[in-house]
């Protein structure tokens, strides 16, 4: 920044603008050229990383943005794939749609918390409501490529991917849905 402050033209300055030099090279502009301004946000503007989450959790939720499609639908209590299920990530929003095409379609909307440094990766989702601020259903998940799967247990979040005997778990293998 010190080289390019040194590289400024001074013929920018219009008659009303001042400038105090303090011996260095670095000066101070009382009222600043637009043309100044501009190139400051201009040069923040391309250092700055664009789209980076300050959570931290930018890398997999980007990654998770799209429409999933179950391939394998387990939970304790219902036979394999007896489900059908759609999921639908924008940015921390997620849309589930169950059963779609039947007489029992089933649509759930949240939102969605990661924790990207834990083993297995977390990923809950949070559905709050007046009668229960809490409402979570906490899980675990892996993402490799175009596939994505999910353990969810409820408040009790699991530790490894497989239903454990009574518990309110569900396994989900999810591949992206292409356009």
């Amino acid at each position: 920044m010190l080289n390019l402050v040194r590289i400024l033209p001074r013929v920018c300055l219009t008659s009303h603008e001042r400038f105090i030099s303090h011996g260095s090279p670095l000066v101070y502009f009382a009222k600043p050229p637009r043309r100044l301004i501009l190139l400051a946000v201009a040069l923040v503007g391309a250092w700055t990383p664009q789209g980076i989450a300050d959570d931290g959790q930018e890398p997999d939720l980007r990654k998770l943005q799209g429409t999933w499609k179950a391939v394998s639908f387990e939970a304790n209590g219902l036979a394999k794939n007896s489900r059908t299920l759609r999921m639908f990530f924008s940015d921390h929003d997620i849309t589930m749609i169950f059963d779609e095409g039947t007489s029992k379609i089933e649509t759930i909307k949240g939102t969605i918390e990661l924790a990207v440094d834990e083993s297995p990766k977390w990923l809950d989702i949070l559905q709050p409501t007046a009668s229960n601020p809490d409402r979570a259903n906490r899980g675990i998940y892996k993402l490799e490529g175009d596939t994505l799967t999910l353990c969810h247990g409820g408040l009790d979040r699991p530790e490894k991917f497989a239903l454990r005997p009574d518990k309110s778990d569900s396994l989900i293998v999810l591949k992206r849905a292409r356009k």
